[in-house]
């Protein structure tokens, strides 16, 4: 009843992950099925009470979610593309650490372009396009696009801080 009372005329909604932090460790297909429940929940009663609302979907996988809401707003009638969207900030965060790491900067000051997937797993970072670096020489950027893949095989058993740690060596 509280989400209820909560979303009534809401204009813009935040559908974020639930507190428990241990599902973050898991492969996006475990996540999915741990997450999918709680979002299905989350949609009925936002497409209920506030249907016209911007919804932003935050929920890992993002790939997975945010065709998930899509479908359960198409099938109340309300499914507007401008008015759901899915959110890679975590993982700009993560990158755009990572390659300031790299390159001896501070992470506020540098912004690295995101294009393809939402999750860890299928995030393409545009690094030729970083402001404002960007101008990676051929070596480094080879050597950082070859330990950035290096990093992302392991992110399941790895720390991502591990992993820029070790990128210090550009």
């Amino acid at each position: 009843m509280c989400i209820i009372r909560c979303h009534f005329q809401t204009n813009i909604i935040a559908l974020m992950d639930e507190a428990d932090t241990n599902v973050m460790d898991l492969n996006p297909r475990t996540r999915f099925e741990a997450a999918s429940s709680y979002v299905y929940e989350m949609a009925e009663q936002m497409v209920t009470v506030s249907a016209d609302a911007l919804v932003a979907v935050f929920v890992r996988p993002v790939t997975a979610m945010l065709p998930m809401v899509s479908e359960i707003y198409k099938l109340a009638g309300w499914w507007d593309p401008d008015r759901i969207v899915g959110s890679t900030s975590l993982e700009r965060m993560r990158m755009e650490a990572t390659t300031a790491n790299l390159l001896d900067l501070n992470p506020a000051f540098l912004s690295v372009p995101m294009v393809a997937g939402a999750d860890p797993y299928t995030i393409v970072p545009l690094l030729s396009r970083a402001s404002p670096i960007n101008r990676f020489t051929y070596v480094r950027y080879h050597n950082y696009a070859d330990e950035s893949s290096r990093c992302r095989a392991n992110i399941g058993r790895m720390d991502l801080m591990k992993c820029s740690i070790s990128l210090d060596k550009f």
